[in-house]
């Protein structure tokens, strides 16, 4: 993965994020472990991870390939992840309620999205925010949320219906002052099934007449829905199973 990084503090905030990630990544792994995975001697990793010191650039991008080809976080997020597959059913609550989980896939996504414009994160209720609240902090950015209804009757909203079945219609509302034209939307949610949820967030987007910087999912039952999308998306763990009922 080449990681596109702008100007001077974008740099210092990836080499500070493989700083966090090396301290996150302690409380599971030796530091004989991470010497093996990076590396580099224990006795530097031990600095980086006291805050003695900090990586170059290019150190840091050296340590975050090691991570990421050694250390996927999908197997992170799978030992955490409770899937049935012959019932449908998947528990992610060992995920969402973890912060060093969400802040490493949060951390991810800023590499993976680096050099990328993002002002807007942009999360359907309910599941998706407490890992949209993480990368929107990460990335410095606002974060909204498209509510199931209307939460202030004097203000303007974009909507878009989502029909999973004639028994099922959830519609989605963003106000109109949250969006502007020039804001570049990185849209984020916690499970995918179809991506209806995604692509009328995503039409949302097109209505404010924003850009669709991207399309973050943590777990998905299928990515066939993302090649309808013209965006770069990032799927981190997909699990084939029966269909659900919506998302």
């Amino acid at each position: 993965m080449q990681i596109r990084l702008t100007d001077k503090y974008e740099i210092t905030k990836f080499r500070l994020s493989v700083v966090e990630t090396l301290r996150l990544l302690k409380s599971k792994y030796s530091y004989k472990e991470l010497s093996r995975i990076t590396g580099l001697p224990e006795t530097v990793l031990c600095r980086y991870v006291r805050g003695n010191i900090i990586p170059s650039l290019e150190q840091a991008e050296r340590i975050w390939r090691s991570l990421e080809r050694y250390m996927e976080i999908r197997s992170l997020l799978s030992e955490r992840v409770v899937v049935r597959s012959e019932e449908g059913f998947i528990d992610m609550r060992n995920v969402l309620s973890d912060p060093r989980i969400l802040r490493l896939v949060s951390y991810s996504v800023f590499a993976r999205f680096a050099g990328r414009r993002v002002t807007k994160v942009l999360t359907p209720a309910t599941n998706g925010i407490p890992l949209a609240t993480s990368i929107a902090m990460v990335l410095e950015v606002p974060m909204i949320v498209a509510r199931k209804s209307k939460e202030n009757p004097y203000e303007d909203y974009y909507e878009e219906t989502v029909v999973d079945s004639p028994a099922s219609v959830t519609t989605y509302y963003v106000p109109r002052s949250a969006l502007k034209r020039r804001d570049s939307v990185l849209i984020v949610d916690d499970f995918a099934q179809t991506g209806r949820t995604i692509k009328a967030l995503a039409r949302i987007v097109e209505k404010a007449r924003a850009l669709l910087s991207g399309v973050v999912v943590l777990l998905a039952t299928s990515d066939s829905w993302a090649k309808d999308l013209d965006t770069q998306t990032e799927v981190f763990l997909k699990v084939p199973m029966k269909m659900l009922p919506g998302r």
